[in-house]
């Protein structure tokens, strides 16, 4: 995506900077989207103000704010995935798996609650680390702002048959743990 900002300008980078919003969330209304990186730079920075109606699931006094996928990708248009659906779907290889799209992020979420609501239950804290996969999710809360913060490293590279097993295992639990819900109780009225 580096690159294509290169010969990307005007209407159509914004619209592909909106797209990898889109990736985030796929029913945001995206107000303002910028690319905040440096001219130089390889990496890709985006900032973005949004507007998501409906984002956390209501059950009477209670609100759960999703979690997400691991994969995500945001140009030319947007989709997600998890680790699991993209590399665990053959069980028993007889050949070493190849990543061949390096994944690397860095996101953080900030949620500001309504008056008076309170975290009752926030996803454990994630560390994954490992040659093939390095994960991490740490959420802090401070009054009614939830700031959660999720880095995902894929490289490229092989996955040996006898490493598969190990790597898949570590790819579901990443893929738990970015995926849980926050769980917040509602002030009473």
């Amino acid at each position: 995506m580096a690159e294509a900002f290169a010969r990307v300008v005007g209407f159509e980078r914004q619209r592909a900077l909106t797209n990898v919003v889109l990736g985030w969330l796929p029913y945001a209304t995206v107000d303002d989207v910028s690319l905040a990186s440096g001219a130089e730079s390889w990496e890709v920075v985006v900032k973005a103000k949004v507007r998501v109606f409906g984002y956390a699931e209501r059950e009477g006094k209670t609100l759960f704010l999703p979690g997400l996928d691991a994969l995500h990708y945001g140009y030319p248009s947007p989709w997600t995935f998890t680790l699991g659906a993209t590399f665990a779907g053959q069980g028993g290889r007889t050949s070493a798996l190849a990543v061949n799209d390096a994944h690397r992020y860095r996101l953080v979420r900030r949620i500001t609650l309504p008056r008076g609501a309170a975290v009752e239950r926030a996803p454990a804290a994630l560390r994954e680390a490992s040659p093939n996969l390095t994960a991490s999710r740490a959420l802090k809360v401070e009054g009614e702002t939830i700031t959660d913060e999720v880095a995902l490293d894929l490289p490229t590279g092989t996955v040996a048959v006898d490493d598969y097993r190990t790597f898949v295992a570590r790819a579901h639990r990443v893929d738990d743990a970015l995926a849980a819900r926050i769980r917040v109780r509602l002030a009473p009225p």
